[in-house]
């Protein structure tokens, strides 16, 4: 990743500042699949008990550098924010990005980037009954919050079927350097000029 971005910098301050011209905001609206492998795995009936479908709100801006190639930083959140399995934790996930947007035709778009996926957890300390074979149990949640900051590599491709309007899907790939804890996350959004 740090060498990706190195090499954006490098890139970006190589250009004359007259070659890099910034293009409107655009609004993302869509949905995001989590543990896409694990869900496409599944028996039937297993799938959501792997995965989660959440929707998608985020921003972008395309910075043009030339008739082929482009940079768009983008940020975005996952909403509504999950719950625990014992109802006492929500997570809250949100991503940024920076990817380089390579035009194969007028329509259609290929975009590889990196970025970081962030995610809070907030629990509220409280006893929870959970079932435990014939009877229940009493468990208990701690109230604190915790964090974590993962790397990731996007992959997306994106079809502008009307002026101000496309379609974008791709993959969220967090944590790729680790062959044990890497997760793809699936992405579909409606990519809005403003």
């Amino acid at each position: 990743m740090k060498k990706f971005s190195l090499w954006i910098l490098i890139f970006i301050s190589s250009l004359s500042a007259s070659s890099v011209f910034a293009a409107g905001w655009k609004l993302q609206v869509g949905a995001s699949v989590s543990n896409l492998e694990q869900r496409l795995s599944a028996p039937p009936g297993f799938a959501s008990k792997v995965s989660e479908i959440q929707g998608l709100l985020g921003v972008s801006k395309s910075l043009k550098i030339s008739n082929r190639f482009s940079l768009r930083p983008e940020s975005f959140v996952l909403l509504p924010w999950r719950k625990g399995v014992d109802g006492t934790t929500l997570t809250f996930t949100s991503h940024a990005g920076l990817s380089i947007d390579i035009q194969i035709s007028k329509p259609l778009s290929l975009g590889l980037g990196n970025g970081l996926l962030w995610e809070m957890f907030c629990s509220r300390g409280e006893a929870v009954n959970l079932g435990n074979g014939t009877g229940t149990s009493t468990f208990y949640t701690p109230s604190r919050w915790t964090q974590v900051v993962l790397p990731t590599a996007t992959i997306s491709l994106e079809w502008k079927f009307s002026k101000r309007v496309g379609l974008q899907f791709g993959f969220l790939i967090s944590d790729y350097l680790n062959s044990n804890k890497r997760r793809v996350r699936g992405l579909g959004k409606v990519v809005i000029d403003l």
